[in-house]
């Protein structure tokens, strides 16, 4: 179930959110070859302690498992998600995604940002291309009446960078639904009888069965109307 946020609610998800976009320039700023993942860790952590909030996602655990290390994620090249941070150093050529998550208020900001380090590939700056036009494309769609498989279906669905990168799902992050993740997980894909199964056969289901019942009505109306018009 999703709970409605109160404007002053939505208030302070945007006031943490903008601490996460500061912290996200900040770190872009240091990104450089020879930096290592951990002391971007420490510049995050410092800026948003600074800041009178926490870093989300240090001590997050679920279960028993143990509680994540870092106060950032940072995830190099093939390392899709939540990438613990450490003794890794920064070379040139590699990406670098930065994942932050705040505390402030107590309510939550979450955000990440994909980063060149020094001069990439040809191959991986339209990688960074076409999955910020897919970002954007997504976004538009993000308005009262869609879904969020509305978000997720709007990408370059021709491109052969897309097709060979894109990441199915992260259900496994979050399994279950608790307060602070509903049971609204976005799936990097369009619903098919394969994937989201329930979602595409009602999907399917109101596509024919919304056009035929205001056509049949539209033409039972012309019908009356014809005999009406014969009938006189």
């Amino acid at each position: 179930m999703i709970y409605i946020k109160t404007k002053k609610e939505s208030d302070y998800i945007r006031e943490s959110c903008k601490l996460v976009a500061e912290t996200l320039q900040l770190l872009k700023s240091k990104v450089t070859p020879g930096i290592s993942t951990f002391e971007l860790d420490r510049i995050a952590e410092d800026y948003i302690k600074s800041n009178e909030a926490v870093p989300a996602f240090k001590g997050y655990k679920q279960g028993n498992t143990p509680g994540f290390p870092g106060s950032i994620c940072t995830s190099v090249d093939e390392e899709v998600v939540h990438g613990i941070p450490g003794n890794r150093i920064l070379k040139e050529g590699e990406i670098i995604s930065l994942d932050v998550g705040v505390l402030k208020n107590n309510y939550y900001g979450d955000g990440a940002l994909s980063i060149p380090v020094g001069k990439i590939s040809q191959e991986k700056n339209r990688l960074m291309e076409v999955t910020e036009k897919s970002l954007y494309l997504g976004i538009e769609q993000a308005v009262e009446g869609n879904r969020v498989h509305d978000i997720s279906a709007v990408s370059d669905e021709k491109s052969p960078v897309l097709k060979a990168n894109v990441v199915n799902t992260c259900r496994k992050c979050h399994p279950s639904a608790t307060p602070d993740f509903p049971d609204a997980w976005l799936s990097h894909y369009e619903p098919s009888p394969d994937k989201a199964a329930s979602v595409y056969y009602v999907r399917l289901f109101y596509k024919f069965f919304i056009p035929f019942t205001i056509g049949g009505l539209v033409l039972h109306i012309l019908l009356h109307l014809w005999r009406i018009a014969v009938n006189r």
